[in-house]
C-alpha cells in the first residue's frame, strides 16, 4: 500500500517550511492560519525588520527591559539550549553575523573588526531580559509554535 502525505509547502521568517499531514490535506483555514502566524512571527522576533521586538535591543544600553511573554518564552528556550551545549548554540551571535556581512541588506563583506567580535552576555528573568550592550538576535524561529498548531 503506498502511503500519502499531503504537504504544505511555504516560505516564511528567513527559511522554507514543509509540514507533511498523513492522509489528508491541511484546510484552507489552517494553512491561513499558519500563514499569519508566521508573518506575524516574522513581524515581531525578525532582527531584519525595523521595531519588532528582537530588533529593538540592537542599540539598546545595558539594563534590564520588560519584554512579552512569547519573546520571554523563545528567549528561555533559548537559554536552556545555550546551557545544554555549553555556549556553542547562542541566538545573541546575531551580532558577529552582521560583523561578518550577513546583515539586512546581504552585504556578505566582512566587516573590520570581526575576528575580535565577543557575545553580548544576556540573561532572561521571567519577563525582563538584562542585556550587556546592544545585541543582534537570531535563530528564533527554532523555538516558533508556528508547526504546532492543530488541525482540528
Amino acid at each position: 500500500m503506498q502511503r500519502q502525505d499531503a504537504g504544505f509547502t511555504f516560505t516564511g521568517i528567513g527559511t522554507s517550511w514543509c509540514i507533511l499531514v498523513d492522509g489528508e490535506e491541511l484546510r484552507e483555514e489552517v494553512r491561513s492560519d499558519i500563514l499569519d502566524y508566521m508573518r506575524v512571527f516574522n513581524e515581531r522576533f525578525s532582527r531584519f525588520v525595523e521595531g519588532s521586538e528582537a530588533n529593538a535591543f540592537r542599540t539598546a544600553v545595558a539594563g534590564d527591559y520588560q519584554i512579552s511573554e512569547e519573546f520571554a518564552a523563545l528567549l528561555a528556550r533559548a537559554e536552556k539550549l545555550r546551557t545544554l551545549t555549553h555556549g556553542l548554540y547562542d541566538p545573541a551571535v546575531g551580532g558577529l553575523l552582521e560583523q561578518a556581512g550577513y546583515d539586512s541588506t546581504y552585504s556578505m563583506a566582512p566587516r573590520p573588526g570581526v575576528a575580535k567580535f565577543i557575545l553580548p552576555k544576556w540573561e532572561v528573568r521571567s519577563t525582563s531580559v538584562e542585556w550587556e550592550r546592544g545585541i543582534a538576535l537570531t535563530a528564533l524561529r527554532t523555538y516558533s509554535r508556528a508547526a504546532v498548531m492543530s488541525t482540528t
